[in-house]
């Protein structure tokens, strides 16, 4: 029986190849904003890490995420056994940092905690999945006798890394985040004095970016690369892969004027732009195809200048070919996004799927950069970050199901931001 469910924890991880499931605290919970909506933070460090790997032809696709805030690895079996079930060739656990700051269990707060650790990675390793350990890096408020625990805990975590335990297993398959190069304070003359943070334990966007990127780097060359990846082939058909693309008219052709309050300017064929609220007005241009680095060329590109003299909201959206959206039908769709750096005043951008049939929708499907203060900081601009939303799963309906693939811009005071939109594509999937 041991060997026939190994076989088929094998065959699951060379299935679900570049997924990853998430497990742990309120440093993994914090992907998701609201999880009624799946709306992806811009403070979650694992945000960023998928849209790098993503942005590089190597998608890594979140299959769960049942981290739960202010638990510890007593509390994370049942955690564990999702993850597994799923099927993930990558499992992800944040640290013990609230079994540390709540002393438990009581006196045996290090090596208990390792021992747990050591069980679930062992269980993840045994289900033929990697166990992607995010490194432990401490909070502001720690005071000595926490910061002794961590210390403790990430020394003894190491040697089990490098030569397992004495039970013949040999090392286990860990890939370890280290984050503390770019969150943690080097010369804090023994504290902890974490960068870019909210609240001395949480990052905040600048963070969560910076973090998200550097472990982009770390998983990347484990990913796959996916030959044809909707990244490199927008608007291409499928209908050979059991999915086809939304756009009725592939690489949006030709401009028509932008409308609506606040815009001006020109946007190509297929996309309609918002009207703009409180004091945002914008300017839309249309830029030409340009071949990426494989040689790739795309839809045409959107230029946004968008300017506040005060808080308010823009955006524009593709709407979508209905034909085939039904029920237990997948929607997909995303595209690429340049923020121009010195952004003023801005406080986010965000991505959704959108749909309004007359009865049986729900809200809008999100992906990452809703957050608040994201031109000020981390004010550098980003380039060439993918978004995704997770896929909207049509359920019943009746009724005419509108159906959108929208991107939007919100300011918190007066200032300006310069966008770039390129490479968007939508599909539809049997499953």
């Amino acid at each position: 029986m041991q060997t026939r469910n190994a076989a088929f924890a094998l065959s699951l991880r060379k299935r679900f190849l570049n997924t990853i499931f998430y497990v742990g605290d309120s440093r993994n919970a914090m992907k998701y904003l609201d999880p009624l909506k799946y709306n992806k933070a811009a403070n979650g460090w694992a945000n960023w890490m998928e849209a790098y790997c993503r942005s590089q032809g190597r998608p890594l696709i979140c299959l769960g995420n049942v981290a739960v805030s202010g638990t510890y690895p007593s509390q994370w079996q049942a955690q564990v056994d999702a993850a597994i079930a799923s099927g993930a060739r990558f499992i992800c656990f944040t640290g013990i940092i609230n079994a540390i700051a709540q002393q438990t269990p009581v006196g045996n707060v290090v090596q208990g905690n390792l021992d747990l650790m050591k069980k679930y990675i062992k269980q993840v390793n045994d289900a033929g999945s990697t166990a992607v350990l995010w490194w432990e890096r401490g909070a502001n408020n720690f005071n000595s006798t926490h910061i002794a625990n961590m210390n403790d805990y990430n020394r003894l975590m190491v040697d089990f890394i490098q030569y397992g335990d004495d039970d013949g297993r040999g090392p286990p398959d860990v890939l370890v985040l280290d984050q503390t190069p770019f969150s943690n304070n080097t010369a804090s003359n023994g504290t902890i004095a974490l960068k870019n943070t909210y609240d001395g334990t949480h990052d905040d966007t600048a963070a969560g970016q910076i973090i998200g990127l550097g472990c982009g780097t770390i998983i990347l060359p484990h990913l796959r690369p996916i030959p044809g990846h909707r990244l490199g082939a927008v608007n291409q058909s499928k209908s050979g892969y059991g999915a086809r693309s939304m756009f009725s008219q592939a690489g949006f052709p030709g401009s028509v004027a932008a409308t609506g309050n606040g815009n001006s300017g020109n946007v190509p064929t297929g996309i309609i732009t918002k009207a703009c609220t409180g004091g945002v007005t914008v300017v839309y241009s249309v830029q030409p195809t340009q071949a990426d680095a494989n040689g790739n060329t795309f839809g045409q590109e959107i230029k946004i200048v968008a300017t506040a003299t005060a808080a308010g909201a823009f955006g524009c959206y593709a709407a979508l070919d209905r034909t085939g959206v039904k029920q237990g039908v997948v929607v997909r769709g995303g595209g690429e996004v340049d923020l121009a750096p010195g952004a003023t005043g801005f406080a986010s951008v965000l991505a959704d799927l959108e749909w309004f049939p007359s009865t049986g929708g729900y809200g809008p499907v999100y992906d990452m950069l809703a957050a608040s203060n994201l031109g000020n900081d981390p004010g550098r601009g980003f380039t060439g970050i993918v978004y995704e939303p997770d896929g909207m799963v049509i359920p019943a309906f009746t009724g005419t199901p509108f159906t959108n693939l929208a991107f939007g811009g919100n300011f918190n005071g007066a200032g300006q931001a310069t966008i770039i939109l390129r490479k968007w594509w939508a599909e539809i999937a049997s499953r």
